[in-house]
């Protein structure tokens, strides 16, 4: 029975999300919590009559009262069983002398209190663990566009008969929940199939269904044929396009170091380093002692290996405690003498003659930078200087070491785009960043976005009169919006704009399930 299958379904996440929070295993439990969130409850709230049935069970489990909290919120959301909800929420957020922040009890309560506020607007004292009635008790609008957001995320194709059949099994698609863009120009669609079941689908930019995955209860949006998967069984691995395993789906958590790299762990504390070949070049390391950039090298117990894993150079000589580098080289550390160092991707020490008190540099090698002296900032770009009005700066994003954007407090515009080559200056009012090479921009006193790839190339014109650009951060996606309120995905491999109703369209009309008897 469904009802009886979502119940036990939601007690079990709740009680594994609070056993990884008490482990401190915050980034698993984070996992898990968007799963219960967008996954589990998105589809509980969307048959009235078992989520009542289900709200009439749970939200009375007084020994669980972190599966009541969770519940009590959708009732709120919902208006179902409303007083009752608030009231045993006020209850679990009623502080007890016995309480310790570090007890589960004052744990559960601290997040009663949160609830309340966030969820309800109640006045909250987080140093006497108290809180407040407002005069009147209404959701806020934070919590109300959370509610609204969740309820209309989903696309609906229940009547289109759209699926597949595969090994003899027809799977046919209700709901499509979240579409991922993959970094090659194809889509991840995570959908619920007709029987309640969660399934991810990969499928071309024409709407072509290319490959149907067995259940997971999480996939990522593949990065070099790569997506980083969570199983039934709560274990982690690495998937390929064509369904084998990069990495085996044993691991007690995976992550990206870089497009290179992936650490799987065994423990909180132990693990291996793959490469993403699915080529073991660590075993049983300590994953927090891995430092790496985005170079794809990395340090690891002082010796620098390449992207391929080989041994570049012992560091012993050089330096210690080494570190990531945001502006000059690949990594800095400390020499015998305690004075910090700078190397490049090869262990090359860089000899540099800083003045951190009025220069930072935006290239590795030290020979862009910006010093500000006397209330004047100057560019220095290659021995040729460009004079700045405003003395407020700060890197936002190195695409290489030929093309930066600087933050500043200058009259043109509050972004400078820097192209090194062309000796070029470009000044934005508005500028988002992504984590591709690609930014969103907008000109000043214009109120349509562009985007620029990272040799500073237009991909998206002002034509396209995108008004609103915003990141969908549970999904790490980029939702774009044009004057006509059309909803757009952005392919990042070619730089194309793509209507979402226009593949939607194109993915219903290729992939209907037809009946197999013969037509007339």
């Amino acid at each position: 029975m469904l009802k009886d299958h979502l119940q036990a379904e939601i007690v079990r996440i709740l009680d594994l999300y609070q056993e990884l929070f008490k482990q401190h295993d915050f980034n698993k439990a984070g996992d898990i919590y968007r799963i219960f969130m967008y996954q589990v409850l998105k589809k509980l709230t969307k048959d009235e009559t078992i989520f009542k049935q289900i709200v009439d069970e749970l939200l009375f489990l007084h020994d669980k009262p972190h599966v009541q909290i969770e519940i009590a919120s959708e009732a709120i959301g919902k208006d179902y069983r409303r007083e009752e909800a608030i009231e045993i929420l006020e209850k679990i957020a009623t502080w007890t002398p016995e309480m310790t922040i570090q007890s589960v009890n004052g744990k559960n309560c601290n997040t009663a209190q949160h609830r309340l506020q966030n969820l309800l607007g109640y006045s909250c004292d987080t140093t006497n663990q108290t809180w407040e009635r407002p005069e009147k008790i209404e959701i806020t609008s934070i919590y109300q566009k959370f509610f609204d957001d969740r309820a209309k995320s989903g696309i609906n194709v229940s009547d289109q008969r759209v699926g597949v059949t595969k090994n003899e099994q027809q799977i046919q698609i209700s709901e499509i929940t979240t579409i991922y863009v993959n970094d090659t120009d194809d889509f991840l669609f995570s959908c619920i199939t007709a029987e309640g079941e969660q399934r991810y689908i990969l499928i071309s930019t024409e709407g072509e269904l290319l490959t149907v995955y067995p259940h997971f209860q999480m996939m990522e949006p593949f990065k070099r044929n790569r997506s980083i998967i969570l199983t039934e069984n709560n274990t982690y691995g690495v998937l390929m396009k064509n369904g084998d395993y990069s990495i085996q789906p044993i691991y007690h958590e995976v992550s990206r170091l870089n497009a290179t790299f992936f650490t799987a762990l065994h423990s909180p504390m132990k693990g291996d380093l793959y490469h993403h070949s699915g080529k073991v070049i660590l075993k049983d390391i300590i994953p927090y002692e891995i430092i790496t950039n985005e170079s794809a090298t990395f340090i690891y117990q002082n010796c620098l290996y390449d992207e391929e894993g080989e041994l570049i150079v012992a560091l012993h000589n050089i330096g210690t405690d080494w570190l990531a580098s945001t502006d000059l080289g690949e990594y800095f550390g400390l020499t015998v003498a305690n004075e910090v160092i700078y190397i490049d991707m090869y262990g090359k020490e860089l000899l540099l003659n800083i003045d951190f008190e009025t220069q930072y540099f935006l290239d590795q090698h030290g020979d862009v930078l910006i010093t500000t002296e006397h209330g004047k900032t100057t560019l220095t770009m290659d021995g040729k200087n460009f004079s700045l009005d405003g003395d407020e700066h700060v890197l936002l994003k190195r695409f290489s070491n030929e093309h930066f954007i600087v933050r500043g407090d200058w009259a043109d515009g509050n972004y400078l785009w820097i192209d090194r080559k062309k000796k070029k200056l470009q000044f934005y009012q508005n500028i988002i960043c992504t984590d591709d090479n690609y930014v969103f921009m907008q000109k000043p006193s214009s109120t349509f976005w562009l985007a620029i790839d990272n040799f500073g190339k237009i991909c998206i014109t002002e034509k396209k009169q995108i008004i609103q650009i915003d990141k969908d951060y549970d999904n790490e996606q980029w939702k774009l919006e044009d004057t006509m309120f059309q909803q757009h995905l952005f392919l990042p491999l070619s730089k194309k704009l793509i209507q979402q109703q226009k593949l939607m369209n194109q993915f219903v009309r290729k992939n209907r399930i037809r009946d197999d008897k013969k037509r007339n």
